[in-house]
């Protein structure tokens, strides 16, 4: 799970320099209220449905389920194991791909917004990605105490 939120923690600090740079050489009332949309509807779509609802459970519950019986390869790729990419359901294993290939596509497709729009977006993503590592820390905890996870692991045996 700390492999997961590292990887996030890296995207954060990596983005963290278009959104200085977009906020930093000033917005007018357009892109400030394009900016408060974007950022609301990452906080909510990315970082509350995506992250702490189904994401970081999900993670926490794949970590469980590898510490109950550790396997070398498992243990050694736990982190693209818990974000289910292999060792997973097929149903789970066409979901992480596409996910992950929903992904690139948006971070190309971002990369080629012009300024500011580009440091606002990435402000979303930055918001996300920090409920994110807020909510998987979250489940860990609720996991540690020895409560229920809203999801599975969804593991292939």
């Amino acid at each position: 799970m700390l492999g997961v939120v590292c990887m996030l923690v890296v995207g954060i600090a990596r983005l963290a320099g278009h959104v200085t740079a977009a906020v930093g050489a000033g917005l007018g009332p357009v892109e400030w209220t394009g900016g408060l949309g974007i950022l609301l509807f990452m906080a909510y779509v990315e970082g509350y449905r995506g992250f702490h609802l189904r994401f970081a459970p999900r993670v926490v519950a794949r970590a469980r389920w590898v510490a109950a019986s550790p396997r070398p390869l498992r243990v050694a790729l736990l982190p693209l194991l818990c974000m289910g990419l292999f060792a997973a359901t097929r149903r789970r294993l066409v979901a992480s791909w596409a996910l992950t290939a929903m992904i690139l596509f948006f971070i190309l497709t971002v990369r080629a917004l012009p300024d500011p729009w580009r440091g606002l977006v990435d402000l979303g993503v930055v918001c996300g990605l920090s409920i994110g590592c807020g909510s998987m820390l979250h489940w860990w905890r609720v996991a540690r105490r020895g409560g229920e996870l809203p999801v599975g692991p969804d593991a292939p045996d």
